[in-house]
């Protein structure tokens, strides 16, 4: 009952407060809701930046609230300071909300001050865009040039640049800095630091420290650097068949379940939040007891497909509820899942992709009648195990799941491994790319 009494403040800040301890709550967030619309003119900018990064962050989409809040965004935007500018933006992208007037206001914004914003409000801003399918050439040359002559960035905003398209351009060769392939060679020297340092076999994966991946102090290294480390490793991608059954499954998923996503190419529905799908071919050359797995039942193989949707796997937990999760185990998973350096408290185990993985390990030792744990005869003895594993994720995998990847194929060396996934794997099934200015659809 108080919340009808709430100033626009109250609202915006307990929105906030509950996002960053990402408790969701749809009740209250309905609650929050009719109130900021009643209030909506009193928005200003830091409110507008706050609620509309709430709802992306607790993933509670409210189409009303964010049509509100994009139409006071466009009259507030000349008070925006660079944060509001690029939170703003992505708040709206990753709710899958696209509204052409208010990425224009963004950009016109943007373009005068850019060289105002922070990396990460640069890598953010353009990941915005490239993520709706709003190509604003402007304002992609405008970051590009701010971008090549930085020498601040991290190795995720430099991923994330990269993957939104930015590019060097000529202004980093005739500046002189970074000037061997400028962001680009910056992300592939670093995907190569990091595949060095990693460990080289199963067994050290097993035995690694827990916070062997938070050197990196990235969560990710996007599309293209995810694409480097994988070929490193020599796990191949998967082909575009496997891609379009694995969309064509998650279509099915989120139309059985009647939600999703509609807002991709054809009318088609997806799943909300990110998911992963697999297919498998496998043979063991040990006998073991016939056992339905998958869709197969056979003595000595495992054949089928898998699909895991999204599940709650928000940061925001305290400490010793997030390091609950990197021990909870018990020694019993083939893979092990790793805390990251950005968002620590994220719970990489509920990653799908992971999910898929780790379990299907799990039924491939048994399987093949493997101990989990690893003995005298290492992991050679998985050799018995050959044939195929195919992967998809939606959303471009975090370095923990990446790592769970490489635990897989050095556990089973005989079984070829592949896989596809990201945003760029995923644009086939979103809308094509809008024109700057082109009215909302």
């Amino acid at each position: 009952a108080r919340i009808s009494s709430f100033k626009v403040q109250d609202v915006s800040n307990t929105a906030w407060s509950f996002a960053r301890l990402n408790v969701q709550d749809s009740q209250l967030m309905d609650a929050l809701a009719a109130r900021s619309m009643s209030l909506m003119h009193q928005f200003v900018q830091q409110d507008i930046a706050n609620t509309a990064w709430a709802l992306a962050t607790l993933r509670m989409p409210n189409q009303p609230l964010c049509a509100a809040l994009a139409e006071q965004a466009v009259l507030k935007c000349p008070q925006f300071a660079t944060q509001h500018l690029s939170n703003t933006s992505w708040a709206f992208a990753h709710l899958s909300f696209i509204d052409g007037p208010l990425m224009d206001s963004i950009a016109a914004e943007a373009i005068p001050r850019i060289h105002q914003f922070a990396f990460l409000e640069l890598a953010n801003t353009a990941w915005a865009f490239a993520e709706v399918r709003v190509m604003h050439e402007p304002l992609m040359a405008a970051i590009s040039a701010s971008a090549s002559v930085r020498s601040d960035g991290d190795i995720q905003g430099v991923a994330a640049l990269i993957d939104a398209g930015v590019g060097t351009y000529r202004h980093a060769e005739e500046n002189g800095n970074f000037a061997s392939g400028g962001l680009e060679a910056r992300l592939s020297t670093t995907v190569i630091e990091l595949a060095e340092s990693l460990p080289r076999s199963y067994e050290d994966w097993q035995s690694a420290e827990l916070g062997v991946l938070l050197a990196a102090r990235a969560d990710n290294v996007g599309a293209c650097g995810t694409s480097q480390l994988l070929d490193i490793w020599k796990i191949e991608e998967a082909d575009s068949e496997f891609v379009g059954q694995a969309w064509a499954v998650a279509g099915e998923v989120a139309t059985a379940d009647g939600g999703g996503d509609r807002s991709s190419a054809g009318g088609g529905s997806f799943p909300e939040g990110a998911w992963a799908y697999m297919e498998f071919d496998l043979r063991c050359t040990s006998a073991v007891d016939i056992q339905e797995i998958g869709s197969a039942k056979a003595a000595n193989k495992l054949n089928g497909n898998r699909f895991a949707g999204p599940t709650d796997m928000a940061g925001g937990l305290p400490a010793s509820a997030a390091e609950a999760w990197w021990d909870n185990d018990n020694g019993t998973s083939a893979l092990r899942a790793f805390p990251l350096g950005v968002r620590s408290a994220v719970v990489r185990d509920a990653c799908a992709e992971f999910r898929l993985l780790s379990k299907f390990a799990a039924e491939v030792v048994q399987l093949a009648h493997f101990d989990t744990q690893v003995g005298s005869s290492g992991g050679s003895r998985d050799g018995n195990v050959t044939g195929r594993v195919c992967l998809f994720a939606s959303w471009t995998p975090c370095l923990s799941c990446l790592a769970a990847m490489r635990q897989f194929q050095l556990r089973f060396p005989c079984v070829h491994l592949s896989f596809a996934g990201g945003r760029h794997a995923a644009a086939s099934a979103k809308s094509a790319t809008r024109a700057v200015g082109r009215p909302k659809e």
